[in-house]
């Protein structure tokens, strides 16, 4: 299952959103908490973050989070053999935009694609905001 969002940003300053471990918490669901890796690089360089999901119902757990900035890719695994695995990919799009794309294994749990569409929203207003401040 794959779900997609358009930005009129270029996919360098999505991608920048998406792995900021400061900007995080601006579009992640409130279920969601990130934790850098004790010694692992800046997520924006490959490191790795664990994110625990909370209170959801879908995809309780903890996950490891590897990004590829070569590809401007973040994916994701349970660790403790809850949830789902996914990835978020960033590509360039039409007239300088970007699309982030979610993809997540096949699965008919609504509360899941929800926390999916949910979180991609608030990731186009934290970039739509990026634009617009000041």
């Amino acid at each position: 299952m794959d779900l997609d969002e358009n930005f009129d940003g270029p996919p360098e300053v999505v991608y920048d959103a998406v792995t900021d471990p400061r900007r995080l918490s601006r579009w992640l669901p409130a279920s969601m908490r990130a934790d850098r890796r004790a010694g692992a690089a800046s997520p924006a360089q490959g490191g790795g973050v664990r994110v625990a999901v909370e209170g959801t119902g879908a995809g309780d757990g903890v996950y490891q989070v590897d990004v590829d900035p070569a590809t401007m890719t973040v994916r994701w695994r349970p660790t403790d053999g809850a949830g789902q695995p996914g990835e978020l990919r960033v590509v360039g799009g039409s007239a300088g935009g970007s699309r982030a794309t979610v993809s997540l294994p096949a699965t008919d749990d609504d509360q899941l694609r929800e926390l999916a569409r949910t979180a991609l929203a608030a990731l186009r207003a934290e970039v739509a905001d990026q634009f617009t401040a000041g």
